[in-house]
């Protein structure tokens, strides 16, 4: 069992009162009790037996059982008696065993024993009889005397402290008394030395002790003498009273004996443990009540407390008022924390302040203000004047007549607003209601949310009665269907599911999921329309969308008007983006603006102008002016009075071009005609291109053949045509320029990158893959697949001339000339200037010194060649254009001036060699005609 005596206390112990003849062994005993760890209230059975030992041991005398005992916050008194033999002067021990009073059960011991003091052994006393002698009173006896017969008379001497002296009268001492036998005397001028365990003021019998001032009562401490031992203090007035028979009390100060010329005032205590701490008038009727000073407040419930203030009263048990004025808190655990006139007189209730304010919910909250009410369980007022919070934890912040009658509804503030659904709520403003489930007013003037979950933001006599619907704010607006939703603006109305109304002006969004964005008078009639604002525009189709403008109509399925005046999407899926009078009347077809435009072909498109028709499939008309494009997938991109009249046909722009052909095109110009299948007209002016791929271009070109291209400049407005298929023809009287914009021929080409073997140059002949020639701005190359080839000049016949208009012979570079066998270069007089004359001999020895090798070209190692080197020639006779090369005639001349030279001296030598020759047969001839003895041979030859 959860029962235990947690404490049990010997708190008195006496003989039952009465002469000593009939003096009993009975002793009062009290205890304290907790079950399950609270005081234990109600009856239990218990039973004491008395033990010779704190353990095991003896019992001693018969057990003592007390069934039904009424327990009362855990204190009980029994009244014990185990005999007069019992108690003998040996220790002995109590234990205890307790059960519940309507249980037949075991009993639960209570550990450990308890000690049984000394007083229960004055029965001993009773066991002296006759005389006593002198041996018998010898020594020191440490008891209290008790001699009730008052004519006994003692003489001789006294020795002692005195302990235990009464009816000690200090006017009958005789002679002096010393100064030592006062040495215990509590002193006026103050005391050392004093132990608290021994030394105090007070009374030692069972009668209050007192202070006076002027002879008047103004303190007294009243003693207790029940098991409580719960002395009473009072202080103050000698008025104040604290009612006969109860303990614990306590009065610090205050009352008046005629308060203001009124009469006694007095505080009082009632009920035991009250306390009242000051002030006038006060009064305390609960056990435990207290006030804690004021004026005529009044506490009567258990603990209930009244801090201060005047004519308050808290009569609940544990109720609490802080102070004010007429306040009352008058159930269990109520408060009122101040003010005026207010009432907490739920169960827990409180009102925080404020006047006139009353909380009759359970645990209920009114913060402040005037005249308010709380009477649901859980409910609150904040404050303000005049509200009511009666729902189950409705709540109501401020504001002035206000009510919040649902579960857990709210109302933050404002004037006249009504919050009664469950978990409804009104945020502010005037005479607003959230009458369902979770609906909420947020603030504004006679709004009402009527549907489930439904929330008004603001504004004017909105009205959301669709469950899960929504009022922004604006004026006069109203959501009826579930889920709709207004944001703002003016009588517009959101009255299917999940419809909106964005803002704007009497608009309505009627089909579910609808929405109208803002504008005036525009209405989104379908499964999931939308009309983004303008004026009197109408979305009736399923997904059909005006974005704007005024009269539009998007009636197909998904259509779209994005806004302009006066538009029409009624194909499924067809747009028209803006502009005036625009009609997309096919699937998918589109008009993105201008004027009295027209998409009638399936997934058409008109993308501004006026007067616009795009009538064929999948066609296109960009802009411009009476443009029409009525061949499937044609495009008109602009200009006036173009015509795409066939399959995939292109006018790109310009003033009445006809593109007819399948996939022709014309880019643009005045008149032109593009008849044949996938023909051309890039512009210009009355062109026609009738043949298949065909094109023309410039002015009155006439490509009338397949695969014909014609350009034709203006030339006196005459036609220049082509007279057979696939030809190409270019009439350019001012030149053909690539690379030049003003030609000195009928074709000057200028640019491009020098010639090499794997591509560049101006011009390319052939493929660059195999044979073929490439020019630059000064080079001719022939090549075979990036390798150098052979380049043919006049192959088959007739000369070839360069820097001249004329020749005569196969090759002639200006005056050069060659015949296929010898090379005759120009050596005329006439070509030569700048002569002067030549050493001969100086150029015959600057030959003999020129170093000559013998050699071959790098590009062609297998050719041996011998001469000089181009450095070395031009070093040594200064001739050329540079040292790079030797020109023919510079050889040549070198090596005539060279033989002149070496001739010069050959003529030399020759005469010297006869003058030598003349002397020397002279001289043979002097010899002979002297006729030596000698003979002399002399050569005839040298």
């Amino acid at each position: 069992m959860k029962t235990s005596l947690l404490i049990s206390l010997l708190l008195a112990a006496s003989f039952v009162r009465g002469h000593a003849a009939s003096l009993g062994s009975a002793f009062t005993y009290q205890g304290r009790l907790t079950d399950g760890g609270a005081p234990a209230n109600g009856q239990y059975d218990l039973t004491f037996t008395l033990y010779d030992a704190v353990a095991a041991g003896t019992t001693v005398g018969d057990s003592n059982v007390l069934n039904d005992l009424g327990v009362t916050n855990g204190l009980f008194t029994v009244l014990l008696d185990f005999g007069g033999a019992a108690f003998d002067g040996s220790e002995r021990w109590l234990e205890i065993a307790v059960r519940p009073g309507a249980s037949l059960g075991d009993y639960t011991n209570v550990a450990p024993r308890q000690p049984i003091t000394a007083t229960p052994y004055a029965l001993r006393a009773l066991n002296f009889s006759g005389a006593i002698s002198n041996a018998q009173l010898a020594g020191t006896y440490g008891s209290a005397v008790a001699i009730t017969n008052a004519a006994n008379l003692f003489a001789g001497s006294f020795s002692g402290d005195g302990g235990g002296l009464t009816n000690l009268n200090a006017a009958s001492l005789v002679g002096p008394v010393p100064v030592a036998a006062l040495s215990n005397a509590w002193r006026i001028g103050g005391n050392n030395g004093t132990q608290p365990a021994n030394h105090f003021l007070g009374t030692t019998d069972n009668q209050p002790l007192e202070l006076r001032v002027n002879n008047s009562r103004a303190f007294r401490l009243q003693p207790d003498s029940s098991p409580a031992n719960a002395p009473g203090v009072l202080g103050g007035s000698p008025v104040n009273l604290i009612a006969p028979g109860v303990v614990g009390a306590t009065i610090a100060g205050g009352g008046s004996a005629d308060y203001e010329g009124n009469g006694p005032a007095p505080n009082t205590v009632g009920l035991s443990y009250g306390t009242v701490g000051g002030g006038v008038g006060n009064d305390t009727a609960g056990v435990g009540a207290t006030i804690g000073g004021g004026y005529n407040n009044t506490s009567i419930g258990f603990f209930a407390t009244v801090a201060g203030g005047g004519v308050n009263l808290a009569n609940g048990d544990y109720a609490f008022v802080g102070g004010g004025l007429f306040n009352q808190a008058t159930n269990t655990a109520s408060t009122v924390a101040g003010g005026r006139n207010n009432r907490a007189i739920g169960f827990y209730s409180t009102v925080a302040g404020g006047q006139n304010n009353t909380n009759a919910g359970a645990w209920g909250t009114v913060g402040g203000g005037q005249a308010n009410l709380t009477s649901g369980s859980y409910g609150a007022v904040g404050g303000g004047f005049g509200n009511e919070s009666s729902g189950l934890s409705s709540t109501v912040a401020g504001g002035s007549a206000n009510t919040s009658s649902g579960p857990h509804a709210a109302v933050g503030g404002g004037l006249l607003n009504s919050s009664s659904g469950e978990f409804t709520s009104v945020g502010g403003g005037m005479l607003n209601a959230a009458t369902n489930t979770a609906s909420t007013v947020a603030g504004g003037r006679n709004n009402r949310a009527y549907g489930l979950y439904s929330t008004v933001g603001g504004g004017t006599n909105g009205l959301a009665s669709g469950d899960f619907s929504t009022v922004a704010g604006g004026w006069n607006n109203q959501s009826s269907g579930p889920g709709a939703t207004v944001a703002g603006g003016r009588d517009n109305r959101a009255t299917n599911s999940y419809s909106t109304v964005s803002g704007g002006f009497q608009n309505e969004s009627t089909g579910s999921a609808a929405t109208v964005g803002g504008g005036f008078d525009n209405t989104a009639s379908s499964y999931y329309t939308t009309v983004g604002g303008g004026v009197d525009n109408t979305a009736s189709a399923v997904f059909a969308t005006v974005g704007g403008g005024n009269g539009n109509q998007s009636s197909g399925l998904g259509t779209t008007v994005g806004g302009g005046l006066l538009n029409v999407s009624s194909g499924n899926y067809a747009t028209v983006g803006g502009g005036q009078s625009n009609q997309a009347t096919n699937t998918a077809s589109t008009v993105a603006g201008g004027r009295n435009n027209r998409a009638y072909g399936l997934y058409s498109t008109v993308g501004g102008g006026t007067n616009g028709v795009a009538s064929g499939d999948f066609s296109t008309l960009t802009g411009g002016a009476n443009g029409l494009a009525s061949g499937d997938y044609s495009t008109v991109a602009g200009g006036r009075g173009n015509r795409a009249n066939s399959f995939g046909a292109t006018v790109s722009g310009g003033d009445e071009n006809t593109s007819s052909g399948t996939y022709s095109m014309v880019g643009g110009g005045i008149g032109n005609v593009a008849d044949g299948y996938g023909a051309s007209v890039p512009g210009g002016w009355f062109n026609e291109a009738n043949g298949g791929y065909s094109l023309a271009a410039g002015v009155l070109a006439k490509a009338n053949h397949d695969g014909s291209f014609v350009w034709a400049d203006f030339v006196n407005y005459t036609s220049f045509a082509s007279t057979a298929p696939n030809q190409f023809l270019i009439r350019a009287t001012g030149g053909v320029g690539i690379g030049h914009n003003n030609p000195d021929a009928p074709l000057h080409v200028v640019g491009g990158s020098d010639v090499n073997l794997t591509g560049g140059g101006t011009l390319v002949l052939g493929a660059v893959s195999a044979g073929n020639v490439a020019l630059d701005g000064n080079e001719i190359q022939a090549r075979n697949n990036s390798a150098a080839s052979t380049l043919f000049l006049n192959a088959g016949g007739g000369n070839v001339s360069i820097g001249t208009a004329s020749s005569t012979a196969r090759l002639r570079v200006v005056n050069a000339t060659c015949d296929g066998s010898t090379w005759n270069n120009a050596s005329d007089r006439n070509l030569k200037a700048g002569f002067a004359p030549v050493d001969t001999r100086d150029v015959l020895a600057r030959v003999a010194a020129l170093p000559l090798q013998s050699w071959h070209y790098t590009n062609a190692p297998g050719t041996r060649h011998v001469g000089p080197m181009a450095q070395d020639f031009q070093a040594a006779f200064g001739l050329g254009a540079d040292d790079k090369t030797i020109a023919t005639v510079d050889a040549d001349g070198v090596a005539l001036a060279a033989i002149q030279g070496l001739d010069q001296i050959a003529r030399a030598q020759a005469a010297e060699i006869t003058a030598l020759r003349k002397d020397l047969a002279e001289l043979r001839a002097l010899l002979r005609s002297a006729g030596g003895s000698r003979a002399v041979a002399i050569p005839d030859h040298d």
